[in-house]
């Protein structure tokens, strides 16, 4: 829909086996056959025979005849394990059945302390904990594949909002964020930086949007669907939505940015009110306009007008930035 500024613009069972041998896992001493128990070192084995029957199984059901035993996917013939009976570092599918206070990590029963066997820690962003345990990052820098990385410096101009354009650092808006409609706030453009990749912000779209055109309203109407989509996906898509009016063609404010937050249900996307077209470089604009935002650079990589639904140039955009 094109509007003139001027006038108010805007996601077997198949048991094969015998009963399972029946003593205690916690109590019994190892013996000759326990070739799968190793006395905690790091060699990754196969459980004690003493742990697992001769059933075969595909899940936890084609054990449930055995009483007190589960399926241990992670063996290549897949067989009942007695529960709790798994020693440190033999093979897993459930901490169910590892021995008591070992946890079925990466299909290994291991004692998850917390920086001795990563069950707890991601030595890869973990600030505290950043490529190996107890060494934190300075003060405002992120963990980046287990490195130290700096905070982000805003990118330089020129600024602004046509293709190419470097958003300004200036940009900023009065409305709701991301999450519910509670209390208005300001809503930053230089919040969505990520030069490195390190806050998982990987495109960012800011929509200049209106009240009374069906074209918004349908983006709108399946807008939240999309982001959660998106949000499985992994890809890591920003989204602010600017309206240049409230109902009734009246200026925009914050109330009518939450009526349009409230009536689609945008959990996921910030809505601002935007008096000023900030996002507008003429004297009119087609809306919904989509600005498709590098969150490496805060450089503009697509401008649509009048956005027709497809979605590729903000999907492309953040596959490249994963």
């Amino acid at each position: 829909m094109n509007v003139g500024l001027g006038h108010g613009v805007f996601g077997l069972a198949l048991a094969l086996g015998a009963a399972a041998l029946g003593s205690s896992c916690g109590s019994t001493a190892p013996t000759d056959d326990d070739a799968g128990g190793n006395g905690g070192g790091d060699t990754v084995t196969e459980p004690p025979s003493r742990c697992v029957a001769d059933t075969f199984c595909l899940g936890d059901e084609d054990c449930a005849v055995l009483g007190g035993f589960r399926c241990n996917l992670a063996l290549d013939s897949p067989r009942c394990q007695e529960l709790f009976c798994g020693p440190e570092n033999t093979l897993c599918s459930s901490s169910e059945i590892c021995e008591s206070g070992l946890t079925c990590f990466e299909s290994t029963c291991q004692l998850c302390d917390l920086c001795g066997d990563r069950c707890s820690v991601d030595f890869d962003t973990d600030p505290e904990h950043c490529g190996g345990c107890n060494q934190p990052v300075p003060a405002g820098w992120a963990c980046v594949a287990g490195s130290p990385v700096a905070p982000c410096d805003y990118p330089p101009g020129p600024y602004g909002v046509t293709m190419g354009s470097t958003l300004s650092p200036e940009l900023m808006w009065t409305g709701y964020p991301e999450g519910p409609a509670i209390a208005a706030s300001t809503v930053d453009i230089g919040d969505y930086l990520d030069c490195n990749g390190s806050r998982g912000i990987n495109a960012i779209v800011v929509a200049t949007t209106q009240y009374g055109s069906s074209s918004d309203e349908q983006l709108a109407a399946s807008l939240e669907a999309t982001m959660k989509d998106w949000g499985n996906q992994g890809l890591g898509i920003r989204w602010i939505s600017l309206l240049l009016d409230d109902p009734g063609e009246g200026p925009p404010s914050a109330a009518g940015a939450k009526q349009w937050k409230d009536t689609w249900g945008l959990d996921s996307v910030a809505v601002c009110a935007d008096p000023g077209a900030s996002m507008v470089s003429g004297g009119a604009v087609g809306t919904p306009m989509l600005t498709i935002v590098d969150p490496r650079t805060m450089q503009i990589v697509s401008v649509e007008e009048s956005f027709d639904g497809d979605f590729s140039a903000v999907i492309a955009l953040a596959q490249s930035n994963m």
